[in-house]
Formats: structure tokens, C-alpha cells, sequence
């Protein structure tokens, strides 16, 4: 009697078994990528992911003010590295070659507005360079961090949000910028806006600390009950950065993130001094350096912060030589008016 003999399937080995699983999304974080033209305008790149650091502690974040810089692809094995004591030199010499130089930085930024501005929904929108319906309930997990990088430099921005009126001391939150949320088609809570800018100015702790304020439901222009010429005087009054956007529409939504870090930057270094790299020292395969990653974001940063400065009417110090200030045509009319001027010789 015949009878059919089945193979045994083939047990996988530890390295299929390594490079076969799907990865687990946990384990992974979405950063968005942008970059600045020369022009100063923000360009999307989309988004990337990348495994999330196992040395950042979310619970400490909240306890500092100040920025938090971490590695951006974790440093858990360095740390079994120092606790055994037993690795060489050789392995130590290779765990600092797979250690990368980039950097992220992690800044905490306060959201406030009157109920129904769209707070919710504008760092929802923050997360993703996708299309999020605002009027659909598609998302279940709430997640108020995301990461940006910017010419090479990534930055960790975690958000809080807080409705006008809950009691919650907000003025006394350790945070780096205040995004106050308002709606053009809705005065009252432009005005409510307006009264937390003064509160954050008179108080000593927040003073000093940038403000953006961004007016949402631009899709609403018949509607429209505050005009820009109204918040750009507000803005000129109490030194804040004002943007027009649409949650709705996803519209200035990604201009308005990456003005969040330019206001950062600007406020902890307004005054950083351009640093000039020799181009031709670098060989055409090697990658960039960490100060030349830095050098680029910071000169990005000052071109997105120049353009916004001129479509808010706010003077920026152009440097440019003195010679580039003569123009031909002003000398050819400088030289008529003379000869017009002078008395004629007698021949």
C-alpha cells in the first residue's frame, strides 16, 4: 500500500527568524522631514521613521525646562558596555563607530485657546504629513509628540493643550513657546487670545519666552470677524509671530511647525554668529560633519525666520556691501543735476 509522504517543513534558523519578523510598530516613530530653500520657504519632504531611543525617559522631560538633548538611535548598549566592565578596547572603538553624531533636541510647547479653536485637531495634524479629516473620529490614541528634522538637525516638540476655561496655572508652566490658537470667524477668541498674551507678559517667569499666535478656519473667509491687519498689530505690539492657517484644509499647517522651532531657536540664540565651511576640504564621499549639519540648520532657520519677518512687515538688517548701494542710473542723474547746476565757463 502507497501512502503519501508530506516533507516536514524547514525550521528557520535564528538569522531568518531575526530578518523575517515584521517590526513592531512601537518601536518605531514617525519623523517628519522638511527643509528650507533659499527663498526661506518650507519644503516637505515627507515622512521617515526610525526606531524610538530606549535612553529617553518621557517621565524626566516634563521635570526640565530646558532642552534635552538625546541620541537619536539609543545608547542601551553602551550602557550594558559600562556596567559589565568586561568589553575591550576594540569593542568599545566599534560601538562609537555605530553611535550616530545627529542629535535631537526636545522642546515643550503649551497650546492654548478657547474651546473650539481646533487645538486638538492642529497637533493631531502635527503627527503626520497626511491628510487628517477633522471632522471624522479616526483616531483613538492621542499622541502629542513628534519629531522634525530640518536639515539634518531633528528636534522633539511635545505638546500640552489647555481649554481658557479649566483652572490650571498655565503661566507658571515650565514650557519653551506658547502656541495660542484663535478662530477668524470668532472675536471672542481672538480677544481671549489677546488676554493671555498680556498675562504671559506681565508675568516675571514667562516674559521672556516666545509667543505664536495662529488664527485658524482661514477656509472661513466670508465668515471672517478679525482681520490681519488687526493681528499683525498685535503681533507689532507685543513681540509675538502671527500665522493664518486651516486644520481643515491642512493649510500653513507645516509652515506653522517648523515656525515653532525658528521661534525657539531665535529665542535662545538670537544673535548666533553664521560660521563659514571651507567645501572644497571635503572629499565628495564623505558625509557632512556634525558643525556643518548645525551650520545648515541655523542658517536655514535664519532664512525662514527673514521671510516671515518681511511678510509681517517687520524690518530685517540686510547685509550688503556699500558699493551694491550705487546704482548706475542714480550717478548718471546725480551728474545731470551738477552739469544743470553749474555757471557756464566763457569760451
Amino acid at each position: 500500500m502507497r501512502t503519501d509522504v508530506w516533507p516536514e517543513p524547514k525550521t528557520a534558523s535564528e538569522i531568518e527568524v531575526r530578518f523575517l519578523q515584521l517590526p513592531d510598530a512601537e518601536d518605531y516613530t514617525r519623523v517628519r522631514q522638511f527643509k528650507i530653500d533659499e527663498k526661506g520657504a518650507v519644503v516637505s519632504r515627507g515622512d521617515s521613521f526610525r526606531r524610538k531611543s530606549s535612553s529617553v525617559n518621557r517621565t524626566g522631560i516634563e521635570c526640565t525646562p530646558s532642552p534635552i538633548p538625546h541620541s537619536a538611535n539609543g545608547s542601551f548598549s553602551s550602557k550594558v558596555e559600562q556596567q559589565s566592565g568586561t568589553s575591550s578596547d576594540a569593542e568599545a572603538d566599534e560601538s562609537k563607530k555605530d553611535v550616530s553624531p545627529t542629535t535631537s533636541t526636545t522642546y515643550m510647547i503649551y497650546v492654548i485657546g478657547a474651546p473650539g479653536t481646533g487645538k486638538s485637531t492642529l497637533i493631531s495634524q502635527f503627527m503626520t504629513s497626511d491628510h487628517r479629516n477633522p471632522f471624522a473620529n479616526e483616531i483613538e490614541d492621542y499622541e502629542n509628540t513628534v519629531s522634525v528634522n530640518i536639515g539634518g538637525q531633528e528636534s522633539d516638540l511635545i505638546f500640552f493643550e489647555h481649554d481658557l476655561r479649566e483652572n490650571d496655572p498655565w503661566p507658571r508652566r515650565d514650557v519653551n513657546l506658547y502656541l495660542l490658537v484663535y478662530c477668524i470667524d470668532s472675536r471672542l477668541s481672538f480677544k481671549k487670545a489677546l488676554n493671555v498674551v498680556e498675562k504671559i507678559r506681565e508675568c516675571p517667569q514667562t516674559k521672556d519666552l516666545p509667543i505664536v499666535l495662529a488664527g485658524n478656519k482661514i477656509d472661513l473667509e466670508r465668515k471672517r470677524a478679525v482681520t490681519k491687519a488687526e493681528a499683525g498689530s498685535a503681533a507689532l505690539t507685543y513681540g509675538f509671530v502671527h500665522y493664518e492657517i486651516s486644520v481643515a484644509l491642512n493649510l500653513e499647517v507645516d509652515d506653522l511647525l517648523v515656525g515653532l522651532i525658528a521661534e525657539i531657536k531665535e529665542s535662545m540664540n538670537p544673535r548666533h554668529p553664521p560660521v563659514v565651511t571651507d567645501k572644497r576640504k571635503q572629499s565628495k564621499g564623505s558625509s557632512p560633519s556634525v558643525p556643518e549639519l548645525h551650520t545648515d540648520f541655523h542658517d536655514a532657520i535664519r532664512r525662514y525666520s527673514q521671510r516671515k519677518k518681511k511678510q509681517m512687515g517687520v524690518p530685517t538688517e540686510v547685509r550688503s556691501n556699500k558699493c551694491m548701494n550705487f546704482r548706475p542710473w542714480s550717478l548718471i542723474e546725480r551728474f545731470r543735476n551738477w552739469r544743470r547746476g553749474s555757471p557756464c565757463l566763457p569760451i
